[in-house]
């Protein structure tokens, strides 16, 4: 039986950056066939991740992370499934917001 694909945003905080934990999450997602994209923001690690087998990738991300990182809390939400094509790793990108001025 094939398994059904899910969507989830997870958020995790703590140590994480500076220690290896994107390019951790990315080779995992890889190795597993998830699909998505990893990026640091202020707010800590963020994944959106879609593929079976998501309870596997988090569990092994809580794990298998790597010795110098440290987690404090994660969240999940899950989301309406849409197709990636690709796992991504992103740098931090400030965003930045303009109002026209009239």
């Amino acid at each position: 039986m094939e398994q059904q694909n899910e969507c989830l945003a997870i958020t995790i905080q703590g140590v994480v950056q500076g220690v290896g934990f994107r390019p951790f999450v990315y080779n995992l997602a890889r190795e597993l066939g998830i699909r998505g994209f990893v990026s640091n923001t202020s707010e800590g690690l963020i994944i959106q991740a879609e593929g079976p087998g998501l309870d596997l990738f988090i569990d092994r991300i809580r794990q298998q992370a790597p010795p110098l990182s440290a987690l404090s809390s994660s969240k999940s939400l899950l989301l309406t499934l849409w197709v990636m094509p690709i796992f991504r790793s992103g740098k931090q990108k400030r965003q930045q917001f303009h109002a026209p001025v009239p």
